[in-house]
């Protein structure tokens, strides 16, 4: 066999390859495992004898790592190897962000047997994958280079940021007339962990209401949207002229870290009531003037 014909990675002994003289490859793959391995041709021009070889390249299952993982480092992703190694010695390297590019160093590989390496934390939120490229070289420059394949690492996400809400403090203003249900406020929180996940899932609650009278629940908020509105049927600015509430985000849709936002509603007037003047009459007396 004059080329390196054949990638593999390894996950303990979750997937192998072998390469025979015609165009056909066998596989053994681990039940248990998930692993899966698609093979792309490409035909060759046809030899002077009329037969046709096919180019073979690989396109691997993704890698996943989680971020934050505390090690130890450098810690083994996976195995990548070309069978070629059956007859002869192989040299491994990748290239690409994380690995020859910035970050430079983030992923290594051992150059004799192939194990992909990352030797520091993750962080989802700066970036959620690596694009790298691994290279299979025979010792000594005997035959032709392994066309480089493509190898994904997918950063899983770990619920490591609280909700942030958009203000640190909310004001508004409600009528004293405001009907039971009128909409007062809306608060909004957001979360940097992986969007649409139950990570960055959110709910809303008031976790408490100064005063609380003339009962403990004035308003309500809607726990999807934020949106607080009145749950009375009638507020009394001479007696109770401002409420404070203290709303909580949590993600985990409720369940995971919180976060919490003061809200400050005033109660403002509506002149429903009459003037009052001191005596209950006034006597005025105006002077005609001469032409």
């Amino acid at each position: 066999m004059s080329t390196l014909e054949a990638f593999e990675i390894l996950q303990g002994n979750d997937l192998k390859v072998e390469d025979s003289s015609d165009s056909s490859v066998n596989f053994e793959v681990d039940e248990d495992e998930e692993l899966l391995c698609d093979l792309v041709h490409s035909d060759f021009p046809k030899s002077s004898g009329g037969l046709k070889r096919r180019k073979r390249a690989w396109v691997i299952p993704l890698l996943s790592v989680s971020e934050n993982s505390r090690g130890p480092y450098p810690l083994k992703l996976a195995q990548i190897r070309s069978d070629a190694d059956k007859v002869k010695r192989i040299h491994y390297s990748i290239t690409g962000p994380g690995a020859d590019q910035p970050p430079v160093g983030l992923f290594t590989i051992d150059r004799n047997n192939g194990n992909l390496y990352v030797t520091q934390e993750l962080d989802r939120e700066k970036q959620d994958k690596y694009m790298l490229q691994g290279h299979a070289v025979a010792e000594g420059g005997a035959g032709h280079p392994e066309d480089p394949m493509d190898i994904v690492v997918i950063v899983i996400d770990q619920n490591d940021n609280k909700p942030v809400f958009n203000q640190s403090t909310y004001m508004a203003e409600v009528p004293e007339a405001s009907l039971n249900g009128s909409e007062v406020i809306e608060v909004k929180a957001t979360d940097a962990d992986e969007p649409d996940s139950d990570n960055s899932e959110i709910r809303y609650r008031i976790f408490r209401q100064e005063p609380e009278e003339p009962s403990p629940s004035v308003f309500v908020i809607n726990p999807v949207t934020g949106v607080i509105t009145v749950n009375a049927e009638a507020l009394d600015r001479q007696k109770y002229p401002q409420y404070t509430l203290l709303v909580e985000a949590a993600d985990m849709a409720g369940e995971g870290l919180t976060e919490q936002v003061k809200v400050i509603i005033t109660v403002s007037a509506n002149n429903n009531n009459p003037s009052v003047f001191p005596q209950p009459a006034m006597r005025f007396q105006v002077l005609e003037l001469d032409p």
